[in-house]
């Protein structure tokens, strides 16, 4: 049984399947997609974007979350990898700073780049 289903059965006594669960967050995904489409553009016309990616335990392995945010908002991407090709094509149009930390996959993109100063401290205390 999924946390969610178990955790609508106990916590709100709702007796939800997983197939109509599954449809649900299908349908939600679907109905939600104009939105998140618009939250990508306006951060992408935004002076800067701060991109970072971490990765996501799932009940059937891994996953990496992507998130872009700026001074509008953020958005979220899950993917099955860490591979950062997308990064161009998802980037597309956007011609302010990148602020980013020193993964390898951000080299490719064009823009005018910051590193995180979090990322370089961290890094520094390492060493």
């Amino acid at each position: 049984m999924l946390k969610v289903e178990r955790c609508l059965r106990e916590v709100f006594k709702l007796n939800i399947p997983q197939p109509t669960l599954h449809r649900f967050k299908a349908l939600v995904a679907w109905r939600y997609e104009p939105t998140r489409e618009a939250i990508l553009a306006e951060l992408l016309r935004g002076p800067s974007l701060n991109v970072d990616e971490t990765e996501a335990r799932l009940c059937n392995g891994k996953a990496h979350v992507w998130v872009f945010a700026g001074i509008s908002g953020a958005y979220y991407e899950c993917r099955d990898s860490r591979n950062g090709q997308f990064l161009t094509e998802r980037l597309k149009g956007f011609d302010g700073v990148l602020v980013s930390d020193f993964f390898t996959a951000y080299d490719s993109i064009e823009n005018p780049q910051q590193k995180c100063l979090i990322h370089l401290i961290r890094d520094m205390n390492e060493e």
